[in-house]
Parts: structure tokens; C-alpha cells; sequence
């Protein structure tokens, strides 16, 4: 699959209930992409995730790491949080990792 065509792209591991997925921040802002793929891992409509508001501020995120992914080398910043009891985590390179609460997490470099 070649990503520099997609602007998202999941991986999911069954047995730990992970979804990991890649987006270009220049196509979807953070907070869209933290939806689909909170949606994705839950198993339910991206419009059913909970207000992301109650966990973060939407506008702070997409400006924190968008403004990162610019900065260049070495200006990579990662977000962390708990959304519908899951856990997630958004990097500025366009990973955005989520796992259930109960799931181990993974490391956020891979």
C-alpha cells in the first residue's frame, strides 16, 4: 500500500486492540482523524464518539500538532489522552494510535 497516496491508513491487531492509523494533517486535521479513528476501534460511526471537547480542546490539538509538523526535523510532538475509554495518542508525523483503556499501550516511536 503506498501511503504518500492516502490520507489515512489503518492497522489493526486483534489481539491487543490496537488501531493505529496514519493521516496528512494537510488532508484531515487531528481532531477529524481522532475521531475516525476512535470510531474505527470501537467499532461504531465516527459521528457516535463522544463530544471531543470533555476530553480535549479540538482547536488546540489540530493548531499543537499541525504547527509541529511544520517545525521540521526534530519538532515532533506527541499528544496524549483518554477518549470513550479509549487511549489515545496523535503524533505530528500523522500517526494516530488508539487502544481500549484495558489493552496494553503501545510505544508511541513505532
Amino acid at each position: 500500500m503506498d501511503e504518500t497516496d492516502e490520507t489515512q491508513r489503518y492497522e489493526e491487531d486483534g489481539t491487543s486492540q490496537i488501531v493505529r492509523s496514519t493521516f496528512d494533517w494537510s488532508a484531515v486535521p487531528p481532531s477529524v482523524a481522532v475521531t475516525e479513528a476512535v470510531g474505527r476501534a470501537s467499532g461504531r460511526d465516527p459521528a457516535a464518539v463522544g463530544p471531543l471537547i470533555a476530553s480535549f480542546d479540538p482547536d488546540a490539538l489540530d493548531a499543537l500538532v499541525q504547527s509541529s509538523e511544520r517545525g521540521g526535523a526534530g519538532s515532533e510532538t506527541t499528544v496524549e489522552f483518554v477518549v470513550d475509554d479509549y487511549h489515545v495518542s496523535v503524533r505530528s508525523d500523522g500517526v494516530v494510535v488508539v487502544s481500549d483503556c484495558d489493552a496494553d499501550h503501545p510505544p508511541v516511536d513505532e
